[in-house]
């Protein structure tokens, strides 16, 4: 059964995305990015394609997902190809509009497909295919009541599965270990796959802030990050905390605790209307007090059905926050040789300022297991 909910914001988010088809002059649209294809329909699936006008919207798919798009978009028109994708498109559009006198202007998103690709469409459907700046992806960045709730069950999910994954934790356990048990915990309750590929780092491979999972294992008196999230009807969850197995060194000590006022001060510019580059501005000010060396990636970014969604937060990004944005806020102190600390939460703008959905405990008494 397909929920209430959704189909009331898949309606809602399909008049905003013709009203950007109206702003571009297109009677026609060719959606094909897959998660794009998920925000305007509900469809989960892969290898297909949405062709959108100002009144109608076809799903181009395969004998595959014909039982899948059924179930999830009822109502929703099928083509059923038996060939090449672009000519059952070229074809569905000809039926839209076979009888215009004036060539349709079709618009098909360059950020989301190949210059050959890109060729191999125009040479079928013909002239009027034109590339145009993104229309969903803005759309994308804002999230509707039910992306909101999907992304709070991703979060919970997550912090259970942390929680249980902690209480299991043993000195010896190796880091692929701890990334498998976490994982399997998040299956348990729910998160089909992973948001993103665990990371999971201890003692001085947490300096790379993207280590993937080895045979290191956990030793007494030692650090260990986790970067992690869970994945609930497509929405994703995006959280980093830091243990300590038994005595933390002062000097771990000293740069958590500007970590967390980096991450604070940040947390505290998050309103609908301040600049992006103002929240990455605000944690690196505080770094720049310390006397450790200042992190070299972004702040943080939107996270939606993307792991790595916009907005991006860094010194020089343009724009603004906007209402309903959901974003990360995760700065980090890397020492190469010692250790590494990141500390992630997942944060809703608002007009009123922030709101943040996760709450695992991030004090430093909470570091030390």
């Amino acid at each position: 059964m397909v929920n209430a909910k959704l189909k009331s914001c898949v309606a809602a988010r399909l008049r905003n995305c013709r009203k950007s088809m109206i702003e571009q002059s297109l009677d026609g649209l060719i959606v094909v990015d897959p998660l794009d294809v998920s925000y305007l329909t509900g469809f989960g699936g892969e290898d297909s394609v949405l062709v959108v006008t100002a009144k109608r919207k076809v799903l181009v798919t395969d004998s595959r997902y014909t039982v899948q798009a059924r179930q999830e978009c009822p109502g929703l028109l099928l083509h059923i190809r038996k060939g090449r994708i672009n000519e059952a498109v070229a074809l569905t559009l000809q039926r839209f509009f076979k009888n215009k006198r004036k060539p349709p202007v079709v618009g098909i998103e360059a950020d989301n497909i190949t210059v050959s690709e890109f060729h191999t469409y125009r040479k079928i459907i013909g002239k009027g295919l034109k590339s145009v700046n993104p229309l969903v992806t803005p759309l994308r960045q804002r999230k509707d009541d039910y992306e909101i709730t999907q992304i709070r069950k991703a979060i919970r999910v997550a912090q259970d599965a942390m929680t249980q994954t902690v209480e299991l934790m043993k000195i010896g356990m190796s880091e692929i270990e701890l990334s498998a048990r976490l994982e399997y915990e998040m299956t348990c309750r729910g998160s089909i796959g992973t948001a993103f590929p665990t990371i999971v780092a201890a003692g001085a491979r947490a300096a790379q802030p993207h280590a993937i999972p080895g045979k290191s294992r956990l030793r007494k008196n030692q650090s260990i990050l986790f970067d992690w999230g869970a994945r609930i009807n497509g929405y994703r969850s995006d959280l980093t905390r830091c243990f300590v197995t038994g005595r933390i060194r002062p000097v771990f000590a000293d740069a958590y605790k500007w970590v967390l006022e980096a991450q604070t001060s940040a947390i505290a510019e998050v309103r609908e209307g301040n600049p992006l580059a103002q929240v990455d501005r605000a944690a690196r000010e505080v770094l720049k007090r310390s006397p450790f060396p200042v992190y070299g990636h972004g702040t943080g970014h939107g996270l939606g059905l993307f792991i790595h969604e916009y907005p991006r937060l860094y010194p020089q990004t343009p724009g603004t926050l906007q209402d309903g944005m959901v974003i990360t806020i995760e700065p980090g102190i890397y020492l190469p040789g010692q250790f590494g600390i990141r500390i992630e939460d997942d944060v809703l703008v608002t007009k009123k300022g922030p709101k943040v959905l996760s709450s695992l405990a991030k004090d430093l008494d909470s570091v030390k297991l």
